[in-house]
């Protein structure tokens, strides 16, 4: 496996008020996995991005995250495919926490791409 990095555009950086979790990446062929540990004692906004370079016409990309064995609800904004998109592009899972459950949790994240190169990732958390 290739070393993985978690480099970001500057313009991607975490906000004052969002903190950077700090997450165990696996990189594969065309594939990320991502594992962090959060904390489901509180209401928690997080955000996943996976950013790729070199996509052209026949570019295809998607992401999946989950909270444990639940697959997360990501909002409506988000973007978590692509398909024959040129030039940078940055697959993203926003969604918010329920809270409540009193310990810490995995979030897992799986992004896999065809034609494209990986770029990095990072996974943002904050309290609304």
């Amino acid at each position: 496996m290739a070393a993985a990095s978690t480099a970001a555009p500057e313009a991607d950086k975490p906000s004052a008020t969002e903190r950077r979790l700090r997450c165990e990446p696996a990189l594969g062929r065309d594939k990320l996995m991502v594992v962090c540990s959060i904390d489901a004692s509180q209401v928690r906004w997080v955000r996943v991005r996976v950013h790729l370079t070199g996509s052209h016409d026949d570019t295809t990309a998607s992401m999946e995250v989950a909270i444990g064995d639940v697959p997360a609800t990501c909002d409506a904004d988000s973007k978590t495919s692509t398909e024959g998109e040129d030039g940078d592009v940055t697959l993203a899972c926003r969604f918010t926490t329920s809270g409540g459950s009193g310990a810490a949790t995995t979030l897992r994240a799986t992004a896999r791409w065809f034609h494209a190169h990986y770029v990095g990732f990072e996974v943002d958390e904050r309290q609304p």
